[in-house]
């Protein structure tokens, strides 16, 4: 739900979309998500005023049933968007030493087209399904290619939106094939830097070329990944609220750059960053890789978690309003059905009603569980 938090806020958001937000705040934990988002604003040393979280929730959703315009339902909540961008800024320069000139906005869900921004500004899209871009495509014309000056170095930003993939060669040949929802941002040159170094929001897996005088580094918010040459999977969605990197062969060192603590992980097993606190243990590596061939692979997955991967794969959103389904485990391998198909299933062995409308889906409240 944040992205329509924010699309709200910003005063870009439908009315279809504001009719759904206001279902979703019948959700516990969106209204949660909500607060902890303003608690952070309200942390910030700038002057800013306390915000009244009463006042917040009465203004989200006395519009929503008022025959106001979108200009003057916005008005009402100006000094919040000011506190949101001022939020944003400070998250990512905490959270993304690579490029805190990232705007946080740039990842749409809803968006329809993978998106390549260059060095110099400038756009490219990409309609396929799954785009196939190589770096050397793809270069700025003011790039310097050989400086030995770290700070020429130039990054391309690549954007996949809910339900594409796309596969990037970098400059080193190492290959890297983007899920749906991801951010991946990559120099379009590793000459003049003695790491190979990239950044990575979402879940991306990458088979990275050998070269043992140049590691390469998967930066993601709170764990780097640390490598010579490997084929390993990381995931660091946000609303999963957790760090996962996954070893299929080789080696690598992932750590916590919080804590500043590391750990080496061998081929089937998982770095895990949950809660600040950094694990290893054995897992089943096809259950993090199933994505690769088009697969929705789910082993003793809670509702909370298959519902993400839905929306992600499918393109939709998806609001529960049955948290008690949220806890409940299942298991399944999907490839080719429908999305209906897929909550068919489910339903035989948990009975829950929905509404689907468009791309919005809407599990109903208090539906007895067999």
């Amino acid at each position: 739900m944040e992205h329509l938090i924010i699309k709200y806020i910003n005063k870009e958001i439908s009315e279809e979309e504001l009719a759904l937000l206001k279902e979703g705040l019948k959700n516990p934990e969106v209204k949660k998500q909500l607060k902890e988002y303003i608690d952070l604003e309200s942390s910030i040393q700038l002057g800013l005023k306390k915000i009244d979280m009463e006042r917040v929730y009465n203004s989200l959703d006395a519009p929503l049933s008022s025959e106001d315009n979108l200009e003057k339902r916005a008005a009402r909540l100006s000094y919040l968007k000011y506190a949101a961008a001022i939020t944003i800024i400070i998250a990512l320069a905490a959270s993304f030493q690579l490029f805190i000139n990232r705007d946080i906005n740039e990842f749409t869900p809803n968006a329809t087209t993978i998106t390549l921004k260059l060095e110099d500004g400038s756009i490219k899209e990409f309609d396929e399904t799954e785009a196939i871009i190589s770096v050397d495509d793809f270069v700025a014309g003011s790039e310097p290619k050989n400086s030995n000056n770290k700070t020429d170095i130039a990054y391309n930003e690549i954007n996949v939106p809910y339900g594409k993939k796309a596969t990037i060669k970098l400059s080193d040949n190492s290959q890297v094939i983007l899920n749906s929802g991801s951010v991946f941002k990559y120099p379009t040159s590793f000459d003049g830097s003695d790491l190979r170094s990239v950044t990575l929001e979402g879940e991306a897996y990458f088979a990275v070329s050998k070269n043992a005088q140049k590691p390469f580094i998967v930066q993601t918010a709170e764990m780097d990944v640390e490598v010579l040459g490997t084929e390993f999977n990381v995931s660091c969605f946000k609303d999963d609220k957790q760090t996962l990197a996954i070893l299929v062969e080789g080696s690598i060192k992932a750590k916590n750059t919080l804590s500043n603590t590391s750990v080496i992980v061998k081929p089937g097993q998982a770095a895990t960053l949950k809660d600040k606190n950094l694990t290893v243990q054995p897992v089943d590596i096809q259950k993090y890789t199933a994505w690769l061939h088009g697969d929705l692979l789910f082993i003793d997955d809670t509702f909370e978690t298959v519902l993400k991967k839905l929306e992600r794969h499918f393109n939709v959103v998806i609001i529960n309003n049955n948290p008690a389904l949220n806890e409940v485990r299942y298991n399944g391998r999907f490839n080719t059905e429908t999305l209906e198909q897929i909550l068919e299933a489910f339903q035989v062995n948990t009975t829950f009603e929905y509404t689907l409308k468009n791309n919005q889906i809407i599990i109903k409240n208090e539906t007895p569980m067999k």
